[in-house]
C-alpha cells in the first residue's frame, strides 16, 4: 500500500469506528436521559403532595443516573434536583446533607436566579450548623448577585440576615428582620406558602419562648394555617407542636390534648422519618456500589474504540517528542559551536599577546600567587562583603587591585568553583549558623532568612542552600525546631 493510499484510507477507517461507537451508545444514553426526566417529574409531583421521602427516593435515583458521564443529563437539571433534595433534607433537619446538595447544585448551575436560591439556602443551612463564616459568605453572594427578580433578592437577604442575627447576634434585631421579611411577602405579593413559613416559624417561636402567650397564639395560628395550605408536612408538625406547648402553658387542657394528637398523627402519617432514613441509607449504599463498579470497569475494560484513539495519541506524542529532541539537539550544537568559537578567538588573542588575560598572566609571574588568593579569601569571607546583596566580582576585583577576568580565573583554578559559588558558600554557611544558633531566626520565613544573608531571590537561596547542605532551608529549620522541643 502506498503512502498516499494509507493517508486516504486511515481517516475513513477512523470515521467508521467513531460512527459505530456513537451509534452503539446513542440508544442507551437517550433512554437514560428520558428516565432521568421522568424521575424528576415524579419527584416534583410527590414533593408538592407532601410525600417528601418518596420524592427524595426519585431525586437520588436521578442523581445516580446523572453521575454516569455517558447519560449527559443537563447540568441545570441536576442543579434543580439538588435544590429540591437539599430542601427535603433541610425539612428533616439534616443540615449537613442539605448543605452538601446545595453546594453540588451551585457547582452544576450557571443560572444567576438558581445561584440566588442556592446562596440563600446555604446561608440558612450554615447558620443552623453554627458556621458563621460560611453563612456570611453566602449572604454576601446574595448581595452581589445580578438577578432580574430584585424583590426575591431583597426577601432572601432579609431572611438570611435575620437568621444570622438569631444564631450569632442580636435576637431582637433578628425578630425585627423576620417581621420585615413577612412585610416584603405582602408588599411583593410573594406566595405565602413558599415564603412566609420560615419567618412565621421564627416569630412564633420567639414569642412562645419569651412567654408572651397572646402574641404567640396569634403567630402560631397563622403559622399553622399557612403550613396546612402549602402542604409542608414538617411545618404543619412544627406549628402544631408549638400550639400544643402554648396550650399547656395557658392551662387549656383540651386544646393541648387535641394538638398533641394532631402533632403525633402528622409526624406518623406525613413526615415519616422511618421512610426518610431507609431511603437515604439505601440510596447512599447504591451510590457507593455504583461508584465501586464504575472504578473496576475503568481499571479492567478498555474498548477497541478507545484503544484506537490512544494509539493515535501515542503516535502524535512520539512524533512531537522526536521533533523536540531534534530541536534541542540543534540548539545544543549551536551553543557548543559558539563556545568553541569564543575559545578559539581567546586562544588566538593569547598567542598574539593582545588578550588582557595574557598581559595579566605576565603580571602574575611577578607577584605572589598565594598572596593574591589570600586577599581574595580575606575580602570574600568578610561578613560586611558577603552579606551585602550588591557585592559582586567587580567589587572584589577593586578590593584586590586586580580585574574580574583574572579574579575569576584565579578562583576557578584554585578552588574549582566560580565566584558566585564561592560567595554563596559563605552566605549559606552563615545562614546555617543562624538557623542553628540564633533563636530569632527559628520563626522567620525562608525569604527573610535568605535576604538576611544577601540573597535577593528566595528560589536562589533555596537552591544554593540545598547544594551546600543537601537539604532545603525549610526542612533544616523544621528539624532544628523539633530538636529544640526534644531538648
Amino acid at each position: 500500500m502506498t503512502a498516499i493510499g494509507f493517508k486516504t484510507i486511515l481517516p475513513r477507517l477512523l470515521l467508521i469506528c467513531i460512527l459505530i461507537a456513537v451509534g452503539s451508545k446513542a440508544y442507551p444514553i437517550a433512554r437514560a436521559v428520558t428516565r432521568s426526566d421522568s424521575l424528576y417529574t415524579e419527584a416534583s409531583r410527590k414533593y408538592k403532595a407532601g410525600r417528601q421521602a418518596d420524592a427524595m427516593d426519585d431525586l437520588l435515583g436521578m442523581l445516580n443516573l446523572a453521575a454516569d458521564p455517558a447519560t449527559k443529563v443537563h447540568p441545570e437539571d441536576r442543579a434543580k434536583a439538588c435544590l429540591m433534595l437539599g430542601n427535603i433534607y433541610l425539612g428533616y433537619n439534616d443540615h449537613i446533607n442539605a448543605a452538601k446538595y446545595y453546594e453540588q447544585g451551585l457547582r452544576f448551575s450557571s443560572d444567576p436566579e438558581m445561584h440566588l436560591k442556592f446562596a440563600y439556602n446555604l446561608s440558612v443551612s450554615y447558620c443552623l450548623m453554627g458556621n458563621e463564616k460560611k453563612a456570611k459568605e453566602h449572604m454576601n453572594r446574595l448581595k452581589e448577585a445580578k438577578v432580574k427578580d430584585r424583590h426575591l433578592q431583597l426577601y432572601d437577604l432579609a431572611v438570611s440576615e435575620a437568621t444570622i442575627e438569631k444564631v450569632f447576634g442580636d435576637q431582637m434585631k433578628s425578630i425585627t428582620l423576620f417581621k420585615h421579611s413577612l412585610a416584603l411577602v405582602d408588599s411583593f405579593s410573594l406566595a405565602p406558602g413558599k415564603y412566609a413559613i420560615g419567618p412565621l416559624s421564627e416569630v412564633a417561636e420567639y414569642y412562645e419562648t419569651t412567654d408572651r402567650l397572646d402574641s404567640a397564639r396569634f403567630w402560631l395560628t397563622n403559622y399553622e394555617r399557612v403550613a396546612i395550605n402549602s402542604h409542608y408536612p414538617h411545618a404543619v408538625a412544627d406549628s402544631r407542636r408549638g400550639l400544643m406547648r402554648l396550650f399547656i402553658k395557658t392551662g387549656e387542657t383540651d386544646k393541648a390534648l387535641k394538638y398533641s394528637s394532631l402533632y403525633m398523627s402528622t409526624m406518623d402519617s406525613m413526615v415519616d422519618f422511618k421512610r426518610f432514613i431507609n431511603v437515604s441509607s439505601r440510596r447512599e449504599r447504591e451510590r457507593e456500589y455504583a461508584t465501586e463498579a464504575h472504578i473496576e470497569n475503568l481499571k479492567f475494560i478498555i474498548s477497541w474504540q478507545q484503544a484506537a484513539i490512544y494509539a493515535i495519541i501515542a503516535l502524535i506524542i512520539v512524533v512531537f517528542g522526536l521533533w523536540i529532541a531534534v530541536k534541542k539537539f540543534r540548539g545544543n550544537m549551536r551553543h557548543l559551536f559558539a563556545r568553541n568559537r569564543e575559545l578559539a578567538i581567546l586562544e588566538d588573542e593569547i598567542k598574539s599577546g593582545e588578550s588582557p588575560i595574557a598581559s595579566e598572566t605576565a603580571k602574575t609571574s611577578e607577584t605572589n600567587w598565594h598572596e593574591l588568593m589570600h586577599k581574595i579569601n580575606e575580602a570574600i569571607s568578610d561578613p560586611a562583603n558577603y552579606l551585602d546583596p550588591d557585592f559582586s566580582i567587580n567589587t572584589l576585583a577593586a578590593i584586590c587591585n586586580s580585574n574580574t577576568r583574572y579574579i575569576s580565573q584565579a578562583i576557578n583554578e584554585t578552588t574549582g568553583d566560580n565566584f558566585r559559588a564561592m560567595l554563596n558558600g559563605h552566605r549559606i554557611r552563615e545562614a546555617r549558623r543562624r538557623l542553628t544558633s540564633d533563636p530569632k531566626f527559628a520563626d522567620l520565613t525562608i525569604q527573610s532568612v535568605g535576604e538576611s544573608v544577601g540573597f535577593r531571590s528566595s528560589s536562589n537561596f533555596i537552591n544554593a542552600f540545598k547544594k551546600v547542605t543537601g537539604m532545603t532551608p525549610s526542612l533544616y529549620q523544621k528539624m532544628m525546631k523539633e530538636k529544640d522541643l526534644q531538648n
